[in-house]
C-alpha cells in the first residue's frame, strides 16, 4: 500500500513522463496507520443499545468496508498504471532502438549510394577505356591491315620485278652464250678461212716467187698477231689496222712483179681483210654492248640481292609486326573480356546494391509504420495514462473526503466518549446522592435519564454526523 501511496505522488503527465513527485498526500496515512476499531467494550450497555449509535457504527463499518474496496481498486489501477508504464518504457526503448536502427540503415543507405556512386563512376570510367582501347584496337587493326596491304603489294611488286629480272638474266645469259658460241664458231671459220687463204697465198706465191718467203713469214706473224688482236680489246685494233696497212704497203710494193694471180689474191685478201675488219668492228660494237648489258645485268643483279635483303627483312619486319600485332591484339583482346566481366560483376554488384536499397526502403516503409504504429500505441497509452491520472485523482480526492471523514467520526467518537465517561460520573454522583439520602430515593429513579435516553444536544449533533456521512456517500461515484 505504500507502493500505491507513492505511486499516486504523480501529479501530471509531464511528471509521469520525466519521474519527478512531489509528495500530495504524505500527510494522509495508509488503510493500515487508519485508526483502530472502536472499543465498544468500554461503552455504557445504554450506548451500545442506542439505535443512532448502532447506525452509526453500521455506516462506519459499511464507510471501512466501501474504503478498502476502494484502495484495492486503487492498488488495481496502480498496478494497471505500473504495466502500462513499463509496457511504454518498453515499446519507448524498442522505439529508440528502431530509431537507432533507421539511423544505422539511413548511414548505411548513404554509404551505399556513395560506394554505388564511385562504382558508377568507376564503371563509368571502364566504360570510356573499353571504347578508347577498341577505338584503339580498331585503329591498330586498320592500320595492320593497311601496312599488310602495303607490304603484300611490295612482296608482289618485288616478286614480278625479280622475276623479270630472272627472265631478263636468263636471256642475257643465253644470248651472251650465243653470241660467244658464234664468236668463236665466226672467229674458227674467219680463222681457217684465213688460215687457207694464207696457205693458198703462200703456195702460189713459192710457186711463183721465192722473195715473198719473208713477206710471207710476215704475214704469218701478221696473222699470229692478228688472231691475238682478235682477242684483245679495241686499241689492239687500231693497231692492228695501222700493222695490216703497212703490210698492204709492203706486200705492194714487194708484190708490184707478181703476176695478176698474185694482184687478184692480194684484192680478194684485202676485201676479206675488209670483211674482217667490218666484223671485227661488229664484234667490238657488240662486244661494248655485251659489257654493258653485262654491267647493266650486274647492277640489275646487285640491285635483285638488295631488293631481296630488303624483302626478306621486309618480312622479318613484317612477321615481328604481325607477332607484335598478334600479341597487342590478345592483350586487347584480354583486357577487353577482362573489362566485360568487371563490368558484368560491377553491374550484378549495382543490382545487388539496387535491390538492398530497395529492400531497406521497405524496411524504412517498415519501420516507419512501426514508429507510426507505436507513436499512436504512446499516445493511447498516455491517453489512457492521463484518464488513469484522472481517476486517480478523484480517487484520491474521495480518499481524502473518506479521511476527513473518518477522522470526524473519530472525533464525533471521542466526544461521544467523553460525554458518556461525564455521564458515568454524573450517574455515579446520582448513586452517591441516593445513598446519603434516603428520603429521595424513588425521586431520582423517576428523575434521573435512562440508559437509552441523550440530551437533545447530543442527538442534534448524532443527526448532523448523520447527516455529514449521508451527504459524504452521495458525493462518491
Amino acid at each position: 500500500m505504500e507502493d500505491i501511496i507513492a505511486t499516486s505522488n504523480f501529479q501530471n503527465n509531464d511528471d509521469f513522463e520525466s519521474g519527478k513527485a512531489e509528495p500530495m498526500l504524505s500527510h494522509i496515512p495508509v488503510p493500515s496507520q487508519l485508526p483502530t476499531a472502536l472499543e465498544l467494550d468500554q461503552l455504557p450497555d445504554h450506548v451500545l443499545r442506542s439505535g443512532a449509535v448502532e447506525a452509526l457504527i453500521q455506516q462506519n463499518d459499511d464507510l471501512m468496508a466501501r474504503l478498502r474496496v476502494t484502495l484495492r481498486r486503487i492498488s488495481v489501477y496502480e498496478e494497471r498504471l505500473h504495466r502500462s508504464e513499463s509496457e511504454r518504457q518498453k515499446i519507448l526503448a524498442e522505439y529508440e532502438n528502431f530509431r537507432d536502427q533507421v539511423l544505422v540503415l539511413r548511414e548505411k543507405t548513404v554509404a551505399l549510394s556513395e560506394r554505388h556512386r564511385v562504382e558508377e563512376e568507376a564503371l563509368g570510367e571502364l566504360r570510356s577505356q573499353v571504347r578508347l582501347r577498341e577505338i584503339e584496337y580498331a585503329e591498330l587493326y586498320t592500320t595492320s591491315q593497311d601496312r599488310q596491304d602495303e607490304l603484300q603489294k611490295t612482296v608482289q611488286k618485288l616478286s614480278k620485278q625479280l622475276a623479270r629480272l630472272s627472265r631478263y638474266r636468263h636471256r642475257v645469259r643465253r644470248a651472251l652464250q650465243n653470241f660467244r658460241n658464234q664468236f668463236s664458231n665466226e672467229k674458227n671459220e674467219i680463222e681457217s678461212q684465213f688460215t687457207q687463204a694464207l696457205e693458198n697465198t703462200k703456195n702460189s706465191l713459192n710457186s711463183h716467187i721465192q722473195e715473198l718467203t719473208v713477206n710471207v713469214s710476215l704475214l704469218d706473224k701478221e696473222k699470229r698477231y692478228l688472231q691475238s688482236e682478235l682477242a684483245s680489246e679495241t686499241e689492239t685494233k687500231a693497231r692492228l689496222q695501222k700493222d695490216l696497212a703497212e703490210a698492204a704497203e709492203y706486200i705492194s710494193e714487194q708484190a708490184k712483179q707478181a703476176t695478176e694471180n698474185q694482184t687478184r689474191l692480194v684484192d680478194t685478201y684485202e676485201d676479206q681483210l675488209e670483211s674482217l675488219r667490218r666484223d671485227l668492228a661488229d664484234a667490238s660494237a657488240e662486244k661494248q654492248q655485251l659489257l654493258r648489258k653485262m654491267s647493266d645485268y650486274d647492277n640489275v643483279y646487285e640491285r635483285n640481292v638488295d631488293l631481296e635483303n630488303q624483302l626478306i627483312l621486309l618480312k622479318r619486319q613484317k612477321e615481328d609486326s604481325k607477332t607484335e600485332l598478334d600479341q597487342e591484339i590478345i592483350h586487347l583482346q584480354e583486357k577487353l573480356a577482362s573489362y566485360r566481366v568487371e563490368a558484368k560483376n560491377k553491374t550484378l554488384e549495382n543490382e545487388g546494391l539496387r535491390e538492398d536499397k530497395v529492400s531497406l526502403h521497405n524496411q524504412m516503409l517498415t519501420i516507419k509504420q512501426e514508429n507510426n504504429q507505436l507513436s499512436e500505441q504512446v499516445e493511447s497509452l498516455q491517453c489512457l495514462w492521463r484518464d488513469n491520472q484522472k481517476q486517480l485523482e478523484k480517487q484520491k480526492d474521495q480518499n481524502v473526503a473518506l479521511q476527513k471523514l473518518n477522522q470526524s467520526l473519530s472525533q464525533k467518537l471521542n466526544e461521544y466518549r467523553q460525554q458518556a465517561t461525564r455521564l458515568k460520573e454524573a450517574l455515579d454522583r446520582n448513586q452517591l446522592q441516593q445513598s446519603t439520602t434516603s428520603a429521595a430515593t424513588t425521586e431520582p429513579s423517576q428523575n434521573a435519564p435512562s440508559d437509552h435516553e441523550f440530551s437533545p444536544d447530543v442527538m442534534n449533533r448524532i443527526d448532523e454526523l448523520i447527516h455529514e456521512i449521508h451527504s459524504g456517500f452521495t458525493k462518491m461515484p
